[in-house]
């Protein structure tokens, strides 16, 4: 379909609806407990490396981002980048990585999860909907389900999960 034969007004109002239903589904559906303890992860970790590919990697970086504005040590790696291995394989325990994912397939995030684990690291999986699985071994996951079955999934739910994670360590 062109751009002419198109309605941009239909598509504006379809996809804000979809992303304030994604938005009110993660609320709704990530445990308080659940996020209490992912806030405490982050709090008290040492160093934190947060992880992201494709659409992932823009929530990622607002999420490594807000963490190095609050005071946290924390670097952003790019799962799809060769260096990603390097830099993980330098994390620790006591270290934190953030792997976070939107919608599809998990891919190199996997493997970055993988050698995160095989040293020792705690892992947080942020956004993979429970119908894909975790992000590997993940310690905990804060997990939502793709809000439409389309191949552009709306980020607003993950992006506000990130945001929401910000503010509570930020108060905290």
């Amino acid at each position: 379909m062109s751009v002419n034969e198109s309605d941009p007004i239909a598509v504006l109002n379809g996809f804000a609806a979809a992303s304030v239903e994604a938005i009110r589904e993660i609320a709704a559906e990530i445990p308080a407990e659940r996020f209490r303890q992912a806030v405490q992860m982050i709090g008290n970790a040492r160093f934190i490396a947060v992880a992201g590919e494709l659409n992932a990697s823009a929530v990622a970086a607002c999420l490594g981002d807000g963490l190095s504005r609050i005071g946290y040590r924390c670097r952003q790696v790019h799962a799809l980048e060769g260096a990603s291995g390097r830099l993980v394989s330098e994390l620790n325990p006591g270290d934190l990585l953030i792997a976070v994912g939107v919608g599809g397939e998990p891919g190199s995030l996997t493997d970055v999860v993988a050698i995160a684990r095989s040293r020792g690291v705690e892992v947080l999986g942020i956004g993979f909907p429970p119908e894909r699985g975790a992000v590997g071994d993940t310690d905990l996951a804060l997990a939502a389900r793709a809000a439409s079955p389309g191949s552009m999934q709306p980020l607003a739910a993950h992006f506000v999960l990130a945001q929401s994670l910000l503010l509570a360590l930020s108060e905290s």
